[in-house]
């Protein structure tokens, strides 16, 4: 009959070990080493299981990594290959399944937290940075905001930008190349309906999926439109007084001249 082995996963256990099992397995007398593809396609065989206690915090502990690994592979789409996080993750679910904890309760339960913790961190770990209260002094200009990524990865990302009332036109969707362990600035084009006003933006950033990355970050925009016209009309009075200055400047060169010819 054909005999499948599996071994338990533990993290202090190097890699010489289990090639020096499967090397030893694979040289046992009268045996001969096949593959999983040939144990696979053998006739199935009617197995029951015998009774037994399930161990309610084990299953508890599946429940939560499972629903934890939902959220780190929709998180991963930003990235231009989600194996960097799905597959380690992955692979941490099943170290963490490994039977060799039963044995050690209270470190298990530290792995655990700690698994907990790094999942967080991870989905944490881009974002929006929280911006300070903006003023628009003009009918219309780009307003600069950051994002954050912790990753060492580069990110793909779309930073979508809803004003709370019809005072502000804004380019709804901004497509955000955030490099590695560093801050992104992100220009979004805002349009002023009004020459005065408060007015609030909420920022979220999603991933190419449409997958909501972070919380909705809200920026309280002041808008005053009419400083722009003020300006102008300043500006206007002040190259208008120059000129007439230079005038009346020129003016007086020329009398004096004359005068001093006549003279």
């Amino acid at each position: 009959a054909r005999l499948l082995v599996g071994r338990d996963r533990r993290r202090e256990v190097t890699g010489a070990g289990p090639r020096a099992a499967v090397v030893a397995g694979t040289h046992l007398a009268g045996r001969a080493a096949t593959d999983l593809a040939t144990l696979t396609a053998a006739p199935a065989a009617t197995l029951s299981i015998a009774g037994g206690e399930v161990p309610t915090d084990r299953a508890a502990d599946l429940t939560a990594l499972l629903a934890g690994e939902d959220e780190l592979t929709d998180f991963a789409t930003i990235l231009a290959d989600p194996a960097l996080i799905t597959a380690r993750e992955r692979a941490s679910i099943l170290q963490l399944l490994g039977n060799g904890w039963r044995a050690q309760p209270a470190q298990a339960a530290a792995a655990l937290e700690a698994h907990r913790t790094q999942t967080q961190e991870t989905l944490e770990a881009v974002a929006v940075v929280p911006p300070s209260d903006i003023t628009l002094a003009a009918t219309s200009a780009p307003l600069t905001f950051s994002v954050r990524n912790d990753l060492p990865w580069p990110v793909s990302l779309r930073l979508i930008a809803t004003p709370n009332d019809p005072r502000l036109v804004v380019q709804n969707t901004t497509e955000v190349e955030a490099g590695p362990e560093q801050n992104t600035r992100v220009q979004v084009p805002v349009e002023a309906r009004v020459g005065s006003g408060e007015s609030t933006l909420s920022l979220q950033l999603r991933s190419p999926a449409m997958v909501a990355i972070g919380d909705t970050v809200p920026v309280h925009v002041t808008v005053r439109a009419e400083w722009e016209s003020v300006g102008l009309i300043v500006m206007a009075t002040l190259v208008g007084a120059m000129i007439v200055i230079g005038i009346v400047r020129t003016v007086r060169k020329m009398r004096r001249r004359k005068e001093d010819s006549g003279g």
